[in-house]
């Protein structure tokens, strides 16, 4: 499907304003142009199916997907055989929005993903070469992606894979390639059980020149996650009151590895591994130098 210059920026492949738009699956979007969904709108692609595909190229203003204020867009998965999901740039949503990207082996992200909306992250590999960043001018949503939902962030067997590699965002007094700040309270991570990425959550910049690492700043409360963050080059920093901890089930487990690991202004990190003591939840902690 070629460009549609009507919409907020040129070379808009899909632009919905104001109304609700429903593209049914199976479907193979195979996109010139990034998708547009603003106006207190709801759009769905690939509804009612697993096996969608997504090729989705970056419209004028360097957005492949654009979920603005106060509307839903949900993805269909793209599970089947031979299915991908691929932008040609950033994913972005807006202050009260909800966005439900799909499951996918892959996910292949030529950009960033910045959310300020409930982003609901579809099982699979995020592979961005970018940065990722949650918070902002947003946070929770209430009946996200259902009624009776709150959301904040959450995604069941997900590794994100952050490159940072045109540079990370400024999130507190550090520069990250994963960022999670004000509004975020309802935020549930898990890494995947198996597979090549299984125990991993976040994914830093593996250049030894590239220090972006992970923050996790003032408003990021009731941060639940069972994974590891693995950033060998860059710090992990928590402060203004964030909290982390794993209570996501019985095998959950919260790992921070970073060059550094700091937690400043009244934050809080637990863990519950198997191996780290008998402690209640939140309050076991091992430190491995």
């Amino acid at each position: 499907m070629g460009p549609n210059s009507s919409c907020s920026s040129s070379n808009t492949s899909i632009c919905n304003k104001g109304t609700s738009l429903t593209f049914n699956g199976p479907n193979i979007f195979v996109l010139a142009g990034g998708i547009y969904n603003g106006g207190g709108s709801s759009m769905a692609l690939g509804s009612g199916s697993s096996s969608n595909s997504y090729n989705i190229g970056a419209a004028g203003d360097g957005n492949s997907i654009n979920a603005s204020t106060s509307q839903i867009m949900t993805f269909g998965d793209a599970t089947g055989s031979g299915d991908l999901f691929r932008t040609g740039g950033n994913i972005t949503s807006g202050g009260g929005s909800c966005l439900a990207l799909p499951a996918a082996a892959e996910h292949d992200i030529k950009g960033n993903i910045s959310g300020a909306g409930g982003v609901v992250l579809g099982a699979g590999i995020y592979t961005v070469t970018g940065y990722v960043n949650f918070g902002g001018g947003g946070g929770d949503v209430s009946n996200c992606p259902t009624s009776g939902t709150t959301t904040g962030l959450s995604g069941s067997g997900v590794t994100l894979v952050a490159a940072a590699s045109s540079g990370g965002v400024t999130c507190g007094s550090i520069t990250s390639a994963f960022c999670l700040g004000s509004g975020y309270s309802t935020v549930t991570l898990t890494a995947p059980s198996s597979g090549s990425t299984a125990g991993l959550a976040v994914i830093g910049p593996q250049s030894s020149s590239n220090t972006a690492g992970a923050g996790f700043t003032n408003g990021a409360a009731n941060t639940t996650i069972s994974g590891a963050f693995y950033f060998p080059n860059g710090p992990i920093y928590m402060s203004g009151a964030a909290t982390l901890h794993d209570t996501v089930d019985a095998s959950a487990c919260l790992e921070l590895i970073g060059s550094t690991v700091t937690a400043t202004a009244g934050t809080a990190a637990g863990s519950t591994c198997a191996g780290l003591g008998s402690g209640s939840t939140g309050t076991t902690i091992g430190l491995v130098k």
